[in-house]
C-alpha cells in the first residue's frame, strides 16, 4: 500500500459509515481522523489542518451545511466533500464543497474523488 502523507478528516455520526469510511480510505493510504459531529470537526479542525475533509449533511446539533459555512471562514484552502444521502449536489457546491457523493456509495469512487481533490495521479 502506499501511503500519500495526506491526512483525511471523515465527519459522520453513523458509527458504521465512521468506520467504513476509515478502513477505505487508510486502507487508500491516507491518515484519517473521525469526527462524529460538526462542532467535533469544527475542533479538530482547530488543532490541525486536515488536507481533505469528508463531511456528511444529516448531523446532530451542527449539520454539515452550516459545518461547511465555518469551515469555509475558519480554512478556506482545505477541500470539503459532502457524502450524504441527501441528493442536493447543487446547495453543497454553493456552500463550497469541491464535490458531492451521494450515499449509499461505492468505494472506489470515494477514494477517486479524494484522490482527484488533493492532486493524486497514480
Amino acid at each position: 500500500m502506499k501511503k500519500h502523507g495526506k491526512t483525511i478528516l471523515v465527519v459522520d455520526d453513523h458509527e458504521m459509515s465512521l468506520k467504513l469510511l476509515f478502513q477505505i480510505l487508510a486502507g487508500a493510504g491516507f491518515d484519517v481522523f473521525t469526527a462524529s459531529s460538526g462542532e467535533a470537526a469544527l475542533k479538530l479542525v482547530q488543532d490541525f489542518k486536515p488536507d481533505l475533509i469528508v463531511l456528511d449533511i444529516i448531523l446532530e446539533g451542527l449539520n454539515g451545511y452550516k459545518t461547511c459555512q465555518v469551515l469555509k471562514i475558519m480554512a478556506p484552502s482545505i477541500p470539503v466533500v459532502f457524502l450524504s444521502t441527501v441528493p442536493d449536489r447543487e446547495k453543497g457546491l454553493q456552500l463550497g464543497a469541491v464535490d458531492y457523493i451521494t450515499k449509499p456509495f461505492q468505494m472506489k469512487e470515494v477514494v477517486e474523488v479524494v484522490k482527484y481533490h488533493l492532486g493524486i495521479t497514480a
